[in-house]
Parts: C-alpha cells; sequence; structure tokens
C-alpha cells in the first residue's frame, strides 16, 4: 500500500470515528442518594412530681434521629424534671416520664370585723394549689353574732385574691377600740403582729408612758392595741383621758429593696387582678382603669415580688401586667 493511500484510509476512519462519539449518549454517572431521617415514637407521661399521679393523658412525639423532646406546657404546673430508660434513640421508641410541680393558686384573705368595720381578729391568709377546695367560717364567739359575709364562705384557689370578711354585731361591752389612748402599767414587750409571739421586736414600752391606740384587735380571746405597727397586750395598759402623740412606725411589714421611677405604658396580660392601696395592703374594690395602663413607678420589696404603681393608691403585682 503506497502512502497515499493509507493516510486515505486514515481520515477516512478518524473521521467515522468522531461522528460516533458525536452521537453517542454518555452513561448516567450514578448518584449519591440521601438517606432519608428516621424518627421514632416516643410516649411522654405527664406526672405530679410530689405524687407521681398522673396530671394529662400520655401524648405521643414523633422525634428524628437528633432532635430533642419538646416538653408539653401545662396550666398552674411547672416542669421540673425528665427520667427516660436511656439516650433518645430513632431505633426504637420508648417511654418518657416527665414530672412536674404546681404553682402556688392566688390566697383568700379572711378577716372578722365588727359593725363599725374594726378589726375582731389577725386577718388569716389561707394558700393553696389551683383547683383545691377551700372552706372559711366565722369566730366561734361571734358566730351567733354574725350579721353579713362579703361573698360565699366556700370556693376554690384561682389566680386571684379572694378577700372574704365576716362582719358581727358586737355589744357595747365587747367592742374593740378606735383612736383610743393608753398608759403604759407595767415595762412590757412589743409584737409586729398580735398574739404571735415570733414577731416580737428589739424594743420595749415603758411604765408610765402614754400612748395612742390606733387599732385593736382580739386574738384567742384576748384583747391588743396597735400602739403604731407594734402590739401590746390590753392586760398591760389603763385607759387614758389625754390624748398623747406618738410618730406611727411603718405600716408595711416589707421593706422596698429597690424602687425604679418609670413612666411607661402597658396593658393587664389577662383579666384585671385584684388591686391593692398599698403592696399587701388593702385589697381595693374591681375598678376600670383608663387603657393603655401607666405604671408611675415599681418596686421590689424585700421578699423579691416585685410591683407597680398605677395611680394613687392604686397597686399591683408587676406579674400580671404584659412586659
Amino acid at each position: 500500500m503506497n502512502k497515499m493511500n493509507f493516510w486515505k484510509i486514515f481520515k477516512k476512519r478518524r473521521i467515522q470515528a468522531q461522528k460516533t462519539a458525536e452521537t453517542t449518549i454518555a452513561a448516567p454517572q450514578p448518584t449519591m442518594m440521601m438517606p432519608v431521617p428516621q424518627t421514632a415514637a416516643f410516649t411522654l407521661h405527664l406526672l405530679d412530681a410530689r405524687s407521681g399521679a398522673a396530671i394529662a393523658a400520655p401524648q405521643t412525639q414523633h422525634v428524628f434521629a437528633g432532635a430533642e423532646l419538646t416538653i408539653p406546657e401545662l396550666a398552674h404546673y411547672v416542669w421540673v424534671k425528665t427520667l427516660k430508660e436511656k439516650p433518645l434513640s430513632a431505633d426504637q421508641p420508648q417511654d418518657i416520664y416527665l414530672f412536674y410541680t404546681r404553682l402556688p393558686a392566688a390566697p383568700v384573705i379572711l378577716s372578722h370585723r365588727d359593725q363599725n368595720g374594726n378589726l375582731l381578729d389577725q386577718p388569716q391568709y389561707l394558700f393553696g394549689d389551683f383547683g383545691d377546695a377551700f372552706q372559711v367560717n366565722p369566730l366561734k364567739q361571734y358566730a351567733d353574732q354574725e350579721i353579713r359575709v362579703t361573698r360565699p364562705a366556700n370556693g376554690y384557689f384561682s389566680d386571684f385574691v379572694q378577700p372574704i370578711t365576716f362582719y358581727y354585731q358586737i355589744g357595747p361591752d365587747e367592742q374593740v377600740v378606735h383612736d383610743y389612748q393608753v398608759k403604759i402599767r407595767k415595762t412590757s414587750p412589743v409584737f409586729r403582729q398580735p398574739g404571735q409571739p415570733e414577731t416580737k421586736l428589739p424594743t420595749k414600752v415603758y411604765a408610765g408612758t402614754l400612748w395612742r391606740v390606733y387599732h385593736s384587735c382580739r386574738f384567742d380571746h384576748r384583747l391588743w392595741f396597735d400602739l403604731g405597727s407594734m402590739w401590746i397586750e390590753s392586760a398591760d395598759t389603763q385607759s387614758y383621758r389625754t390624748a398623747p402623740t406618738q410618730p406611727r412606725l411603718p405600716e408595711p411589714h416589707y421593706q422596698v429593696k429597690k424602687r425604679q421611677k418609670r413612666s411607661t405604658f402597658t396593658n393587664w396580660v389577662a383579666n384585671q387582678p385584684t388591686l391593692w392601696s398599698a403592696p399587701y395592703g388593702d385589697v381595693l374594690p374591681a375598678q376600670d382603669l383608663p387603657r393603655p395602663l401607666r405604671i408611675h413607678q415599681i418596686v421590689q420589696l424585700d421578699n423579691n415580688s416585685i410591683w407597680a404603681q398605677l395611680g394613687d393608691h392604686i397597686w399591683v403585682e408587676r406579674k400580671y401586667l404584659k412586659s
């Protein structure tokens, strides 16, 4: 074969090879398959941390591998701990035990007063869990002299403070005194609260000194006089005609730990809560305050409760206001 024929044949075959390459479809390349995430069904048992009893029906959650459980929120309860048999795995389901503790409800404040509004006994604060039943009763020594009660004597603990006051028709020989003057018979101890030895104050009142009585009340069948946020048994005193003068001690038994002046506007978190004349002062009747609510100042007491002032002698706990 001469050179000329050789190159013609070579050229012809090269052109055929190029056409074959252009028309041939490339074989598909293998693709990487993403693994499908695995899930497992976990059964959540919602239990009371104190009694171990179920507080809601069990719930089922489908959780992806590596994800975390969503802790269910329950009204009036707060989650405290989780108990599981082994680390969470998507390989197999398991039972999870969630323990909750119940939040305390607002107190019931029980008072006893005569027909003139004077206290006959130290007010009581009753505490319980949400939904627990309560029952209050009139004072035994005045039970047959009861004339009215401000609200039903039984009910259930709730989100709101429930003040209950019994009123009695007291005869002149049993009535407590108000704005009275006494002379101290003998040097005697005084107390922050009547009838409660643990509230004894470091100071004393001395024999022969004169004091004004701001209020009085009966406690355990004994009459107590309020000398200005310090109490003394009436047996340690005698009546006196001339009105003495002395400064009244600060009324609140909680001290302000922190005070913050501010002028902001807000609203209630839900329904209007209980209003107070001062932090832990007198409970005010319900009233329609202008909206939005204006906060004049915020104070934190030494028991760490936080209060907001909404007007003159109008206070509310800060937790009932929107942030």
